[in-house]
């Protein structure tokens, strides 16, 4: 395996809820991306307008810093997102943040190991994605039904 991720490793974070100062109980939905193009947030941001008319206390946290922020901050605010997205900036404890979620998301057009989605699952997190890049296929059957489970492989769009 040329990379892999190990499920005991992992930086501690606070509890990520508590300081944005939610409820214990508040869905969160996870992303840890560079703030750039093929990361596509602006596609997160339009389904995060429908999930929260689904679950109207959703939230969103983003742990990725870069140079569409300023862009993908006016977005937020214009799809009246400002309350609901936290863009936390780049986090040296990203992986535990992303393990305190109800899911994770990830829309990226390309990707190449995609970390973050195998981080998710080794935490338990179930993730929702594209399906790019090394997690557009599998070679061999999961060890465990969980992968499964936890995971939705979604097709990248064009353009």
């Amino acid at each position: 395996m040329p990379s892999g991720v190990n499920p005991e490793a992992g930086a501690a974070a606070p509890d990520v809820r508590a300081q944005l100062d939610l409820a214990a109980a508040t869905p969160l939905v996870g992303t840890a991306a560079a703030l750039t193009a093929e990361k596509r947030h602006e596609d997160l941001l339009e389904a995060a307008v429908r999930v929260r008319a689904a679950i109207p206390g959703v939230h969103f946290v983003w742990v990725g810093e870069g140079p569409r922020r300023k862009l993908l901050e006016r977005r937020r605010e214009a799809l009246g997102l400002a309350g609901q997205v936290h863009l936390l900036g780049f986090r040296h404890d990203a992986r535990a943040i992303m393990a305190q979620c109800t899911v994770v998301a990830q829309a990226s057009a390309l990707e190449g190991l995609g970390t973050a989605v195998m981080e998710a699952l080794a935490s338990g997190v179930p993730v929702v994605a594209t399906a790019v890049g090394a997690r557009a296929y599998r070679t061999a059957p999961p060890r465990s039904i969980a992968f499964y489970t936890y995971w939705a492989g979604v097709p990248a769009r064009d353009g």
